[in-house]
């Protein structure tokens, strides 16, 4: 007789397969399968109490893989269960102590299993809702703004070849004068018709008088000398056409996203707000990813979570001199640490000064930056933990 049945489950996209052990780590069922639906929660639920002949305490464990785990945690927390989350790593580190070489569902649901009962993992912390709410808008401005790059990217690309001096009319393709002149005239032979003096009053009214007729001018010269191809114009033409529409509909979009974080952040007491160089869009990503503060006990494991922590590669006798980041970590934080850090090296006086003497000390950009991200992330750290805004004066944790 046992006072409890440990329920390892290793998560599927469709379907889910559990192993239910005493805590003896005796087998009480073999592994079986069952559906990521509500038929098959309830299935998992009715194979549990066939065995659960005692009416033990049943515990569920199951590791955070993709977002396909929800679902089932949802269900399960919905009918009272302790759900225990457990991060990848630590279920792959527990693989390798029991020697095992194979990796199948069946085992896998039982390592999780036996996991739970010897206890030693951390427990992935399930975030508020509010907070779920801020990583999804936070993590879905980062798709947008890469899908507005990725659209950036092929309309350069066009532009490449069919105006490729219209890049060095503007300081910013991508301007309000450049796009709405891409917009109207997307080859050199369309400016054809249209005069310099119309082109000129053009281009004054959409700069608001920065331009005028010298642009014109070069606009008109250049237009005339392009190198451009001339054939096949009107598919290019098409596609620039559809693609600046598209990247308009995706600024609109992306504005919504960012509307609708800066409204939950007025919802989270943060003190991040206060750091310099980060705004309210970085601090929305970064406390979203990061979560509950007090699961991490120290900046190292914080800087550890974030994928940010350097690694030395090893050979033999020889030890590599450049630090390279792990990138273990949570790439939404980490993308968001680095840009943070970018920023902060301009605006936070103590970042700056460190960063201008590693360049002094000979060290490349990239490699003073990745060291910037972990002197802020023990800055953020110790900022969320004593909930405090940033002190110029405090000694930031490494």
């Amino acid at each position: 007789m046992t006072d409890k049945l440990i329920v390892g489950i290793d998560i599927g996209k469709r379907t889910h397969v559990a192993t239910i052990i005493d805590e003896t780590g005796t087998m009480v069922a073999r592994p079986f399968s069952f559906a990521n639906t509500t038929d098959g929660g309830e299935t998992l639920l009715t194979r549990i109490a066939a065995v659960n002949t005692s009416d033990s305490a049943v515990v569920f464990g199951l590791e955070a893989t993709g977002h396909y785990w929800l679902a089932l945690y949802s269900f399960l927390s919905a009918k009272g269960y302790p759900v225990s989350v457990i991060n990848p790593y630590q279920s792959d580190a527990f693989r390798k102590v029991h020697l095992s070489t194979t990796k199948t569902d069946k085992e896998d649901s039982f390592l999780i299993a036996d996991l739970m009962r010897f206890g030693s993992f951390q427990e992935t912390k399930m975030a508020s809702e509010t907070m779920v709410s801020l990583r999804n808008l936070s993590r879905f401005r980062v798709t947008m703004s890469q899908q507005i790059t990725d659209t950036k990217r092929r309309i350069v690309t066009i532009m490449d070849q069919i105006f490729p001096e219209f890049e060095t009319l503007f300081t910013d393709s991508f301007g309000k004068t450049a796009k709405a002149l891409l917009e109207d005239y997307p080859t050199p032979e369309s400016f054809e018709s249209i005069t310099t003096r119309k082109l000129t009053n053009l281009v004054t009214k959409l700069s608001k008088g920065h331009f005028k007729k010298e642009k014109a001018d070069e606009i008109k010269q250049k237009t005339e000398t392009s190198f451009g191809i001339a054939f096949a114009l009107d598919s290019f033409k098409l596609e620039l056409s559809l693609l600046l529409k598209q990247l308009d509909f995706l600024v609109v979009q992306i504005t919504v996203v960012e509307d609708e974080i800066g409204q939950v952040m007025e919802t989270i007491p943060t003190t991040l707000k206060t750091l310099p160089g980060v705004d309210t869009i970085l601090a929305a990503a970064i406390i979203s990813e990061i979560g509950d503060i007090t699961r991490f006990k120290t900046s190292a494991q914080l800087v550890s979570f974030a994928g940010i922590n350097p690694t030395v590669h090893q050979s033999g006798q020889f030890t590599g001199n450049k630090n390279h980041m792990s990138k273990k970590g949570s790439p939404y934080l980490r993308l968001a640490l680095w840009k943070a850090s970018v920023t902060s090296v301009r605006f936070n006086p103590t970042l700056k000064t460190y960063y201008e003497q590693k360049i002094k000390d000979g060290k490349t950009h990239m490699t003073v930056i990745g060291a910037v991200s972990r002197k802020l992330t023990g800055i953020i750290f110790a900022m969320m933990r004593d909930n405090k805004d940033f002190d110029e004066k405090a000694k930031p944790l490494v």
